[in-house]
């Protein structure tokens, strides 16, 4: 098994698809517990595009990270997912940081924020008609996840941990707004403790 440690350094967002009517355009994704967290989904998208790059630019081919990651095959008409051999966990505070704000709720609410912005006509300097937008944010946190190796005929955790070691730092933002400066991130991999 490999952790994995996210550490957002700004306010960041990963979009729920969701509103909450007037009050709120955009709310972010939250778990069974109503904390923030980022899917495994999300993780595996960003070490696939980095590590793809990476092998890309030392190999011109990219036979490593379908193996790893999957790849789609078939016609246009019809296509078919190969599984690769890793498995993502959702990015989560850590158990105690959970377990503590389940016995206290009322501190859930201090993770996030909300924001707003409006788009400024550049010649009235008016803010323009209907453009206000609020959406919500979690604060800076440090999330927690593992990376599972389903199957070692390829690949040994050691040569994995090496490969998504180089890819680490290649995932500087996660989530919405990154040309506006949220979802700053440190990303890091070790070697866990199997279970």
């Amino acid at each position: 098994m490999i952790k994995v440690s996210v550490e957002f350094q700004t306010y960041w967002q990963v979009s729920s698809g969701r509103g909450a009517g007037y009050f709120m355009d955009s709310l972010i994704e939250k778990d069974q517990d109503g904390l923030p967290y980022v899917s495994g989904k999300t993780l595996k998208g960003l070490f696939k595009a980095n590590v793809e790059k990476i092998e890309y630019w030392q190999t011109k081919q990219n036979v490593q990270t379908q193996a790893l990651f999957g790849s789609i095959t078939g016609e246009e008409s019809r296509q078919e997912t190969t599984p690769g051999v890793l498995g993502f966990s959702n990015l989560r505070l850590s158990p105690e940081e959970v377990q503590q704000l389940n016995q206290q709720p009322s501190l859930k609410a201090q993770l996030t924020r909300s924001i707003s912005s409006t788009k400024i006509d550049h010649e009235t300097g008016v803010a323009q008609n209907k453009s206000l937008r609020t959406f919500q944010v979690a604060k800076p946190l440090t999330l927690e996840g593992e990376i599972s190796l389903m199957s070692k005929q390829h690949f040994t955790e050691q040569d994995v941990l090496d490969i998504l070691s180089q890819a680490e730092s290649f995932i500087t933002h996660i989530g919405a707004k990154k040309s506006r400066g949220y979802g700053q991130v440190l990303v890091s991999v070790s070697r866990g403790e199997d279970k």
